[in-house]
């Protein structure tokens, strides 16, 4: 059996450079995100092998994303939020947004939805593990993999497993720097794994980052800030391309990004 992640991953080296763009979800608007669509033409000059966006995204600027057929679009269908009344926390907000019958129509290649673990009530969990079994039936049903990313990161290994027995194709796991302990992680997942970046990081921190998760066998990234924040998106996606697929080092892509400037 052909498995799902193949289709957003390189046929010629089983993985991906995919910039994340869906943060207007959860924060609205961000410095070096302001203009969506400049911002997302910022990102395609550097060609990346996907983008994670929201179904709107794909609605509005369904011209941009479909100029490159081989453009991998990932949707992210759910939400989370803390929710914040008078200054107090609330609770974790989290919901299922988008259909999969109608991003599968827009032309959506995979999913990636959310996995919240640590919360004090348990029914929030059972709640968020009943809505990704669905999701993952439904996008199976029409040949769509997911990819499941777990939060926070102290319950990675916890929350990989639980992706895997739910049927996940993939994992959006958050960097950890601890390589002996991510290189455990990578090792004891049957599923690929790629890194989510963070927050905004030096250039040469975030190659760093992305070497040595390749190192350790990371199939790729799902970078968004560290991508569009910086003063030259599409080098940046150049330089971690590099790494990724060409096993390149960290000066090398450094020297692809001062040559994109």
């Amino acid at each position: 059996m052909v498995k799902l992640i193949t289709k957003i991953l390189r046929s010629d080296t089983g993985k991906a450079v995919i910039v994340a763009l869906d943060h207007g979800l959860q924060y609205g608007i961000l410095e070096g995100f302001e203009n969506p669509r400049l911002t997302l033409l910022k990102v395609l000059n550097g060609e990346p092998d996907g983008v994670r966006i929201s179904e709107g995204f794909l609605y509005h600027f369904y011209e941009e994303l479909t100029r490159n057929p081989n453009l991998k679009k990932i949707i992210t269908p759910d939400v989370y939020d803390v929710s914040i009344t008078n200054g107090e926390t609330r609770g974790i907000m989290q919901d299922q947004l988008f259909s999969v019958s109608e991003v599968v129509r827009l032309g959506g290649d995979a999913f990636d939805a959310f996995l919240i673990l640590g919360r004090k009530d348990p029914l929030l969990l059972e709640k968020n593990m009943k809505y990704l079994a669905r999701i993952i039936e439904e996008a199976h049903n029409f040949g769509v993999p997911v990819l499941i990313e777990p939060l926070p990161s102290e319950f990675a290994e916890k929350g990989i497993r639980l992706a895997l027995e739910l049927g996940a194709d993939g994992i959006e796991c958050p960097y950890i720097s601890d390589m002996k302990r991510f290189a455990s992680i990578v090792e004891n997942s049957p599923i690929p794994i790629l890194i989510a970046g963070g927050a905004k990081k030096d250039p040469k921190e975030v190659f760093q980052m992305v070497k040595e998760a390749q190192d350790a066998g990371a199939k790729g990234v799902i970078f968004g800030r560290n991508i569009w924040q910086h003063e030259n998106p599409a080098g940046m996606i150049k330089g971690v391309k590099e790494v990724v697929h060409n096993k390149a080092s960290i000066e090398k892509a450094l020297e692809i990004l001062q040559k994109q400037i």
